[in-house]
């Protein structure tokens, strides 16, 4: 019977070896598990940490799509965004990567970190928007133009800071303008890339303010380079909106409030853009002195320019520099 014994007490030990190994298993899993929503999928934390990082990714998805198209976006993603999230207090941002190739867009990869109220309020609000941008465009975007319109969707502190700095860097390397058409990599300059943000935030405001979020969305998806593009959106040429905008920006209000935010401010319900609206086609020339009364009231008035804006899309059309489109 020695030898039943000694095979009972080996069975035992490795039954034994065997629930340490599964208990192990179990903690490595439960340590590294992926928690999942509809669109996004957090690498590194528990169910109960990740369930509002997820919420706001999936509610900011939603949101920043209306509010740029009116509608949300069409169904899933193939494959959820992957993040990760590290909370803290020992730095703020993010990045977020993904492919494009034959008019698709996928890998979706996004890294934040900072506070929960940081990462609740600004950071996955402005990463959020640069993937309903490239769900909707699917193509690279101007470095300023992509920012800028991200950082809209930041908190009002964040938005005075951005104001602040604009202020201070409005003519200074980096600016907007020196980038206008530029879609490659960040400058190497973290000087230049900072007023790259703030610059591009605030120009990004004054578009909004000039023609709205569905004129901007339509400038935005048109192919064509800022610079080639403008005239026929803004009815005025890049130096003349840059005059205007440095106009603008020094004498307008850095908070939300005063600064009649288009989020926090008098729009800061995320509504649909109005639809159905009928085409105001302006045309206009360099040598048409109506014309140009039109285009400096235009630019000048904001109650006129909204009580156009409440009935029509305006668009500017320079029968000088756009013949082809003038003759349609």
């Amino acid at each position: 019977m020695w030898w039943l014994n000694r095979t009972n007490r080996r069975c035992t030990r490795r039954a034994s070896l065997l629930w340490a190994v599964l208990l192990c298993t179990q903690l490595i899993l439960h340590s590294l598990q992926v928690v999942c929503a509809q669109n996004f999928i957090v690498e590194n934390l528990s169910p109960n940490h990740a369930k509002p990082y997820l919420e706001a990714a999936e509610r900011n998805r939603n949101d920043i799509a209306v509010f740029w198209t009116g509608k949300p976006l069409r169904g899933n993603w193939f494959k959820p965004c992957h993040m990760k999230i590290r909370v803290g207090k020992s730095g703020n941002g993010g990045t977020t990567s993904f492919r494009f190739n034959g008019g698709q867009v996928y890998g979706w990869r996004m890294t934040v970190q900072g506070t929960k109220q940081q990462l609740l309020e600004s950071i996955i609000p402005h990463e959020v928007n640069h993937t309903v941008m490239a769900s909707l465009c699917r193509r690279k975007l101007p470095r300023w133009l992509d920012e800028g319109s991200a950082i809209v969707f930041e908190s009002r502190s964040e938005h005075q800071q951005q104001r602040e700095l604009a202020r201070q860097l409005v003519d200074g390397e980096g600016n907007v303008f020196q980038l206008f058409d530029h879609v490659g990599n960040y400058p190497d300059n973290m000087q230049h890339v900072v007023a790259m943000y703030s610059t591009g935030f605030t120009f990004v405001e004054w578009m909004l303010e000039r023609g709205g979020r569905e004129k901007l969305y339509t400038f935005i998806k048109d192919t064509f380079p800022p610079s080639r593009k403008f005239q026929r959106y803004y009815g005025m040429a890049v130096s003349e909106a840059r005059r205007d905008w440095r106009r603008w920006s020094a004498s307008r209000p850095t908070d939300c409030r005063r600064a009649g935010c288009y989020l926090h401010g008098s729009h800061r319900v995320l509504k649909p853009i109005a639809s159905g609206k009928a085409v105001l086609s302006v045309f206009v020339a360099s040598r048409c002195l109506p014309c140009q009364a039109f285009k400096a009231d235009y630019g000048r008035n904001r109650a006129f320019r909204k009580r156009l804006h409440d009935k029509y899309n305006v668009v500017f059309i320079d029968v000088n520099q756009q013949p082809v489109l003038a003759a349609r």
